[in-house]
């Protein structure tokens, strides 16, 4: 009930709180002294004080307490993975099962005390070292100044940046490009030093994959599985970063 409070699910502290009284020794029934309470929390009021201890104290969890909200972070972990990551040789989406059982195999251990994105991230890696998983990349839409095309292509040719397309439209040269997620920041970055003749990016999908149906294995020791229907995000984007930048971003990170 506390983390339903905490996390704002529960909004009754009643329905939370026994007593609203604080103890020193809740076993001998001992209820903290008034100078103790002052001094640890420079305040005797006792209600202020309980929900003090409700929104920032230790919680003694049960044991089926802790194992339900360990079970609950690494589905949350593995449904991270799996809207980030593609199979690397089919392209297509890998299910959260999937990315369960093969954290399983690498004996990977979900923590309470860090966030779930985090530990997904980490995760990722160490799925890279085994299985054929990896980050999706994303498609972008990138225009600039005919006159820069060469400069442009070059600086994208050292990001590792794979041009897909390009045209020149209207006066402008438009470059369709398929990124590593981790150069997002770098693209964003190269479009703000052309701004000045115009540059713009745009976010065309936030995750590429192949939406044929298949059966995929991660390794011989796991099962055939059905992959998910891929979840492609649209965004869409405005010169110089703005909204795309702040999405892609996020999904970046």
């Amino acid at each position: 009930m506390v983390m339903a409070w905490r996390n704002g699910v529960e909004k009754d502290v009643s329905e939370v709180l026994q007593i609203d009284r604080v103890y020193k020794d809740v076993e001998k029934g001992e209820y903290a002294k008034t100078k103790d309470l002052e001094k640890a929390f420079g305040t005797t009021n006792q209600e202020a004080i309980c929900l003090e201890i409700l929104r920032t104290g230790e919680l003694q969890l049960s044991e089926k307490e802790r194992s339900a909200q360990q079970e609950a972070l690494m589905k949350e972990i593995c449904t991270i993975i799996a809207e980030k990551c593609i199979h690397s040789q089919s392209r297509r989406p890998v299910t959260v099962g999937v990315i369960e059982r093969a954290l399983a195999e690498l004996h990977f251990n979900a923590s309470t005390s860090k966030q779930a994105k985090k530990q997904a991230l980490e995760a990722i890696k160490l799925l890279e070292g085994k299985y054929p998983i990896e980050r999706a990349p994303m498609r972008l839409r990138m225009t600039f100044p005919p006159s820069e095309r060469e400069e442009v292509e070059e600086k994208l040719r050292r990001l590792g940046v794979t041009v897909e397309a390009a045209d020149v439209r209207n006066e402008v040269l438009v470059l369709l490009c398929e990124i590593h997620p981790e150069k997002f920041r770098d693209c964003d970055s190269l479009v703000r030093e052309h701004q000045g003749g115009g540059a713009s990016i745009e976010i065309l999908q936030l995750t590429v994959q192949n939406q044929e149906e298949e059966e995929l294995k991660l390794s011989s020791s796991l099962s055939a599985v059905k992959v998910d229907e891929p979840k492609a995000a649209q965004a869409g984007g405005g010169g110089g970063g703005g909204a795309a930048a702040a999405a892609a971003a996020a999904a970046a990170a």
